[in-house]
């Protein structure tokens, strides 16, 4: 796994990144002071908001005595859960916009719909002599589970020019010819035209690019007699719609699979969802038929390939023993090899990344894969029993989650461990 030279498209991606930023917010100083995973409330939440022209709304927490505006989004989702995106990527074809699905009540605050905001914005509670000036307003009560702690916010309608920030915790700047690029405060990632899927750019700060290239392996029997492969190679992708918001930026990617020589699979669509420390790579799992007398050994992995990082070290979840990245393979690292992974950590002395996957179905066993040598590093997941599937549908997610410094093992956990144990919001009309 030798590093390879920049490409020219991540040598252009760098000088843009560069360039792009996103604005970072004040320090907030109440209870959820660091945490920057967005809230996420659906429109059936609401009650005298609900349908209501998304231009009118403004979100508002209390600062220092006084109500000011936070940053928020309104994604808009259909009645069956698809996106409506927004924007169209700049280099797509006449059939991307053909295929973007419409909201069934296009700018209203529907019940479908998703309210996104960061717990790190939100601020004191206030009475209701504070949102007089309002036509409505509600009261968005924020809890951590874990902790009981709580912070506020106020979702109030306005005529025109509603009150709104102008903090951006991300930023998207897709590039023809040039490349997609996401920016926020913490780190900045990357993909080369013509591979939407996989990233050919992380840094984190001012840092170098930690990406040498994520490979990708898919492998199989077929009828227990035939070798199948694939790889990162064999895939085909490019943007299609997206939503760039202030608080998370929502890529729609189309991949294809190299089927037989030349031939390709039809695009299949999926959705990462891009926040400022944060990237959720959703997708689903559709198994029309038990596989089992058709495929048979069948693994996949996913691996993240990364330049010289000597002075780093990972971990997994299920094991507590730190694996040391120097460029050898020890027999503490053989042993390694293979155990049972939710999440794995990468840590280095001015950054960390955890991995995690959530949905797997239960047929599937996920453990860590690591490779240490003097060609180079990676980290990933590898996943068996594909075999054993039963038929049906299933939503899979991988998350990866990206810290500007160092972090003790405990703090590593509870980041992955939030991602299965959201802030609890409760609503109350104010007026």
């Amino acid at each position: 796994m030798r590093p390879r030279a920049l490409l020219p498209g991540t040598v252009l991606l760098l000088a843009l990144g560069v360039m792009v930023g996103a604005r970072a917010a004040a320090p907030g100083t109440g209870p959820f002071a660091g945490a920057w995973e967005p809230v996420v409330l659906r429109g059936a939440a609401v009650t005298v908001h609900r349908n209501r022209p998304v231009a009118a709304l403004a979100l508002l927490a209390a600062r220092d005595g006084a109500l000011a505006p936070i940053p928020f989004q309104v994604d808009e989702r259909t009645r069956a859960g698809g996106w409506c995106l927004e924007s169209a990527s700049p280099s797509a074809g006449a059939a991307d916009g053909r295929r973007a699905q419409g909201d069934e009540s296009p700018g209203l605050l529907d019940a479908d719909d998703e309210l996104a905001f960061m717990p790190a914005d939100l601020g004191a509670r206030v009475g209701a002599a504070a949102l007089a000036a309002y036509a409505a307003a509600e009261e968005l009560t924020v809890t951590d589970p874990r902790t009981g702690e709580t912070a506020w916010a106020y979702l109030v309608s306005t005529g025109a020019s509603p009150p709104r920030s102008a903090v951006r915790h991300v930023r998207f700047q897709p590039q023809p010819g040039l490349g997609d690029l996401v920016a926020t405060p913490v780190f900045r990632i990357g993909f080369v035209p013509g591979n939407a899927v996989v990233p050919s750019l992380l840094t984190v700060g001012n840092g170098d690019n930690l990406l040498d290239q994520l490979h990708m392996r898919i492998h199989a029997r077929l009828l227990g007699v035939l070798p199948i492969s694939r790889d990162e190679s064999d895939l085909r992708s490019h943007l299609g719609r997206y939503t760039a918001g202030p608080v998370r930026v929502l890529r729609e990617v189309l991949t294809s699979v190299r089927l037989v020589g030349s031939l390709h699979s039809p695009d299949i669509p999926n959705v990462s969802i891009h926040t400022r420390d944060s990237v959720v790579l959703s997708f689903r799992l559709d198994v029309p038929f038990p596989p089992a007398g058709v495929a048979q050994d069948a693994t996949f992995t996913a691996l993240a390939g990364l330049r010289p990082v000597r002075g780093w070290r990972a971990r997994a979840s299920s094991d507590p023993r730190w694996l040391s990245i120097d460029g050898r393979t020890d027999e503490v690292e053989a042993s390694a090899q293979r155990v049972g992974a939710v999440w794995v950590a990468l840590q280095g002395p001015d950054a960390a990344v955890v991995l995690a996957h959530r949905g797997l179905p239960p047929e599937l066993t996920a453990a860590l894969e690591y490779v240490d040598t003097a060609e180079g590093a990676g980290v990933g997941f590898g996943v068996t029993g594909a075999q054993h599937l039963l038929r049906g549908s299933f939503s899979v997610q991988i998350l990866a989650h990206v810290l500007d410094g160092p972090r003790p093992a405990d703090e590593l956990l509870a980041v992955a461990a939030a991602w299965d144990r959201p802030l609890h919001v409760e609503v109350r009309t104010v007026r």
